[in-house]
């Protein structure tokens, strides 16, 4: 169900409506638990807000953080992940964003970056940086990598490693103490055949 702002949400999950957009810059999805967290756009920032969903006598913001002059970078397919690190009480949320630019000409041109939110017990967030795209532009008429196909970006989570697919790039990051840290990158852009 579509909603405006982080208040419009809240009244939709009040009266007992499903809050889950997708397709559109502003989608709420599941943290973990009895939480939810919403994402959306105020003024030139982008928000991520964390909500108790059993607070009582009904849902309530817990925390709010925001990513400056940033907007999400994923419009076609549900960009949103998070995994939860039982061992290490926290989890993970990735999102694809665009952080400069003009959003709507840079979105089929170019991939985003992924930022990553550490989401500790108390569903509050802090900023572990963002595995970020070379920007390299390449037309090969969706042959091999596609936006239609996945929407260019997605964070990745896979047997405790962490990956960000940038178009046509796959960038492994490493989890740490209050960081990721880029570790590998892989370029697999297709090479055009000289012409005879």
């Amino acid at each position: 169900m579509p909603f405006g702002t982080v208040e419009q949400a809240i009244r939709d999950i009040k009266a007992g409506r499903m809050v889950i957009v997708a397709g559109l810059p502003e989608r709420a999805g599941a943290v973990c638990y009895n939480s939810a967290v919403v994402v959306g756009q105020k003024e030139n920032d982008l928000q991520f807000t964390s909500i108790d969903l059993l607070g009582a006598p009904e849902p309530k913001v817990i925390a709010t953080h925001a990513v400056p002059n940033a907007s999400e970078g994923e419009l076609r397919s549900h960009g949103f992940f998070f995994k939860q690190y039982e061992d290490k009480d926290f989890g993970v949320l990735g999102l694809p964003v665009r952080t400069s630019g003009n959003f709507t000409d840079s979105f089929i041109q170019e991939s985003s970056s992924v930022i990553f939110l550490k989401v500790d017990p108390t569903k509050t967030f802090s900023d572990l940086g963002q595995l970020a795209s070379s920007n390299k532009s390449v037309d090969d008429n969706c042959q091999v990598s596609c936006v239609d196909w996945y929407g260019n970006s997605r964070p990745i989570f896979y047997r405790g490693r962490i990956f960000a697919l940038l178009g046509y790039e796959l960038v492994e990051g490493k989890l740490q103490e209050t960081a990721i840290e880029e570790i590998h990158r892989i370029d697999f852009t297709p090479v055009t055949p000289a012409s005879l």
